[in-house]
């Protein structure tokens, strides 16, 4: 719970505020509780803690909350397209993906004891956590913005599948994504990733010319 809530402090998840401060419901402000919930990755037994928001408290309906995914044929033909071409692959996932981008909506909450010796407190959500129904779509415009930044472009048949004309070879470099899983198709995949890590911290980094996307793509 401490590690959690320290990676979301350093995130800038939250504004603390005293009790006499006001959330007018007239300036379209809306109160959720916040709640911790736990998991044991099966992978290496870590014990997880999340804290997540009562999304179902809330009204989302005036949002856009449509996140798009990657296609599975399109990362077939991409796997087709980088063995024809000769690329090398790399994975990766992306952690505490959606507390990375900005909140959409207006959300209050009360701190509870997770928060230490701010609990009590009112809180401003500043930060898209789990439970809201836009974080998906706020994490997924955060990582387009940085995409198109670096350089890239989303693809016409698939605005999951961004491309850049190469600097290492007379042809494209092509990064697919899937929320917060990256797959990134390149002579030098790596090159991107340390781009992409200025901006967020990368987990379970992985490459090899024959790599094949892994359970979560």
């Amino acid at each position: 719970i401490a590690k959690k809530m320290t990676s979301l402090d350093k995130l800038g998840c939250f504004e603390y505020h005293g009790l006499d401060k006001e959330f007018p419901k007239d300036q379209g402000w809306q109160y959720a509780t916040v709640h911790m919930i736990y998991d044991i990755k099966s992978q290496d037994h870590r014990h997880k803690a999340r804290l997540v928001v009562g999304g179902h408290m809330i009204d989302a309906s005036m949002h856009n909350k449509y996140s798009s995914n990657v296609q599975s044929i399109t990362v077939r033909m991409l796997l087709l397209v980088a063995a024809q071409a000769n690329l090398t692959l790399a994975a990766c996932d992306i952690a505490n993906a959606f507390p990375t981008a900005p909140c959409m909506e207006k959300v209050w909450t009360i701190a509870g004891p997770e928060f230490g010796p701010r609990a009590g407190s009112k809180i401003k959500i500043a930060r898209a956590l789990y439970g809201l129904a836009t974080s998906s779509r706020a994490f997924h415009e955060t990582l387009a913005d940085l995409l198109r930044r670096i350089g890239f472009t989303a693809t016409r048949a698939d605005p999951d599948l961004w491309y850049v004309k190469s600097k290492d070879h007379d042809g494209y470099d092509y990064i697919a994504t899937h929320v917060d899983d990256l797959m990134v198709a390149a002579k030098r995949p790596l090159d991107y990733l340390h781009l992409i890590e200025q901006e967020f911290v990368l987990r379970n980094k992985e490459e090899s010319p024959d790599y094949y996307l892994g359970a979560n793509m």
